[in-house]
């Protein structure tokens, strides 16, 4: 049996938390940077793929609780490189990471342009409404990315509470003589 081509996707935040990604021209559904883990781990994977296809740099990346999505290659192939891969892999199994874009970052001309168009920073919800499953090349993909984009909303919420309860007892601190 021949192995999986691990590979992975990052959701990256700036400081305003929207995520960079774009839309797939195949089925025009809300997508972001990834690609193959070639020897690095999973994080390492994720901050270089994301860099060379996006040309910003990622800092704190971190794998998401989400299963991996397997996809196994039958013919026809989705491509020449595809065809030639699957001589080596059964198929591909992507993981998902988030990762953090810098304040301070500076942008670069992409070494590796990935297939993604109308690429800018989106608001989390608005992601979300453009990640179909209905129309989507790959809806168990679709359904994983949906998964991780809800993740990443609960956690900045849960931040924002957590930083609330903080500056209310701040406030109340200063209060004291």
């Amino acid at each position: 049996d021949l192995p999986w081509r691990d590979r992975v996707e990052l959701f990256a935040l700036d400081k305003d938390n929207k995520v960079l990604g774009g839309y797939y021209e195949q089925d025009k559904t809300h997508g972001v940077f990834g690609g193959g883990i070639d020897g690095d781990n999973p994080e390492e994977a994720a901050a270089r793929e994301f860099k060379e296809e996006s040309g910003w740099p990622v800092e704190n990346v971190r794998m998401l609780p989400i299963d991996p999505v397997q996809h196994e290659w039958k013919p026809p192939y989705a491509s020449a490189a595809q065809a030639e891969r699957a001589k080596q892999f059964r198929g591909s199994r992507t993981l998902l990471a988030a990762g953090d874009i810098p304040a301070d970052a500076t942008y670069e001309e992409p070494i590796d342009p990935s297939g993604l168009r109308n690429i800018k920073f989106r608001r989390l919800v608005d992601a979300l409404r453009g990640t179909r499953v209905d129309r989507a090349y790959s809806p168990e993909t679709a359904e994983a990315r949906r998964a991780a984009i809800k993740y990443l909303i609960k956690e900045r919420r849960a931040r924002r509470q957590k930083m609330g309860s903080y500056n209310e007892k701040m406030e109340k601190v200063s209060f004291l003589p």
